[in-house]
């Protein structure tokens, strides 16, 4: 069942926006299923308190398909798709050619979303804004770095602003002949 689900014009059909911003806060991974056909992650997500709370989100690597032959494939001419989408129905679209900064198009329309959650994150590290310790451990998130995990982060002062990361690296430092995390 989705967390929450709404038409093209943002009103609810199923599940709570309160339980979709719960997930939000605590970091879970979130995807949306569209014209129940289509299935993307959203990788920048952030709740919108200003006027009308709402959820809004990216998705930042899309590349456009085409069906053909009911085989799906890359499009001979492919772009790349760029997409926010909220939980009052609106979606933003842009496009760009694929290997060239050439604009392919931007549209501004609506669509039916459902939202699922995956819970499976858990809080390895935090840090207050002077970089002290609230929670978990350097150690750790390095650990979990260096088993492969991936790896999120949120920023909560900036309506919980919240991505995945992608290509980390460790640097290490030597201090009094022992090896610290920075």
């Amino acid at each position: 069942m989705p967390s929450h689900s709404h038409l093209a014009n943002g009103i609810k059909v199923q599940g709570s926006l309160t339980n979709l911003e719960s997930s939000v806060t605590y970091g879970h991974e979130i995807r949306c299923v569209s014209s129940k056909r289509y299935s993307f992650p959203l990788h920048n997500v952030a709740i919108n308190s200003h006027g009308v709370k709402c959820v809004s989100a990216q998705n930042v690597d899309h590349i456009r398909t085409t069906l053909s032959n009911n085989v799906i494939q890359f499009q001979s001419n492919a772009y790349w798709w760029f997409t926010v989408v909220t939980t009052r129905g609106l979606r933003d679209a842009s496009r760009w050619t694929v290997g060239t900064r050439q604009s392919r198009g931007h549209t501004q329309d609506t669509v039916a979303i459902e939202s699922f959650t995956d819970g499976c994150w858990k809080d390895v590290f935090a840090h207050d804004k002077k970089g002290i310790r609230i929670c978990g451990s350097r150690e750790a998130l390095v650990s979990a770095l260096m088993s492969g995990h991936r790896v999120r982060f949120q920023i909560p002062e900036w309506n919980y602003y919240t991505a995945e990361t992608d290509n980390l690296s460790v640097r290490l430092r030597r201090l009094n002949s022992k090896c610290k995390i920075l």
